[in-house]
């Protein structure tokens, strides 16, 4: 890795998707010039939409020792990270949505560069990152990501964690999306020219991969649903960022394919929030 940003990089959503894997171990390098000057373009955009504004939700790179009390920690889980792409934001479920959007905004342009990341909502020390971010009062360290040139050799951490979190696995699409309720399966022919923005968010990572969303194609509309935690150490905060996630994967997909809509609160969904379904926001 030179450091230098290929001109043949990743320019589809739909490749990032494809290409991002959770990398839990890097060679130390700082970034490049380049590939900083990239990413702290993409922040810039990132944080000044509404959507992060709206929500409190601020987003920063930092480098891995600017910690006062000392080199950033990961509890082991992750190794040689010289930089971390860090989620701060105000208490509510609209700023766990915006994290999880915003957030992954910038993962999937760090991939398009060829570069590592890895999302962590839990497993890193939380006073020691703070300390590095200046978190103001009412606010709080979401999610972070370390950011950075991957190691050829992954530690055994690494892949006991990955495992763990069983990486590679994705439920199947008839688990995932419904039409008119919820146990009637929503098929490819169905979805027809959204087939494909539906499965990238098959492809969307999640804590401990377990997908707690459901989506529900009702009224013209793509509606997205947070299944009730089914897993004690995966909080409803940490599912509502995987939900964030969802929407990214759903959103820029459609908008690259240029498909017809937007995301929006439908009031009428809302009273169908049962059987352990919350309602979150719709496409359409």
């Amino acid at each position: 890795m030179t450091g230098t940003i290929n001109p043949a990089s990743i320019d589809s959503v739909q490749e990032a998707i494809r290409a991002r894997r959770s990398v839990r171990c890097y060679t130390g390098q700082p970034l490049s010039a380049a590939h900083r000057a990239a990413l702290e373009e993409k922040l810039r955009e990132v944080n000044g939409s509404a959507r992060l504004q709206n929500a409190g939700v601020r987003l920063q790179l930092i480098a891995a020792g600017t910690s006062g009390a000392g080199k950033l920690g990961t509890y082991g889980v992750i190794r040689g990270a010289s930089q971390y792409l860090c989620a701060v934001a105000a208490a509510g479920e609209e700023a766990a949505v915006a994290v999880g959007f915003g957030l992954e905004q910038v993962i999937l342009h760090a991939a398009g560069l060829g570069l590592g990341t890895c999302w962590l909502g839990g497993t890193f020390r939380k006073s020691q990152f703070s300390s590095a971010l200046a978190v103001g009062q009412g606010q709080e360290i979401l999610a972070v990501s370390p950011v950075g040139y991957p190691s050829e050799r992954q530690s055994l951490m690494a892949r006991m964690v990955s495992s763990m979190a069983k990486s590679s696995q994705r439920k199947a699409w008839d688990e995932l999306f419904f039409r008119g309720d919820f146990h009637t399966p929503l098929t490819r022919v169905e979805a027809g020219r959204f087939a494909l923005a539906l499965e990238m968010v098959r492809l969307a990572p999640s804590a401990a991969n377990l997908q707690p969303w459901r989506i529900l194609k009702n009224g013209g509309g793509y509606h997205f649903y947070r299944i009730k935690p089914i897993n004690s150490m995966i909080n409803v905060r940490m599912q509502t960022m995987d939900l964030g996630i969802a929407m990214c994967h759903f959103a820029l997909t459609a908008e690259e394919l240029k498909l017809k809509g937007k995301l929006r609160q439908d009031e009428a969904q809302k009273n169908l929030s049962t059987d352990g379904m919350k309602y979150i926001c719709t496409w359409g």
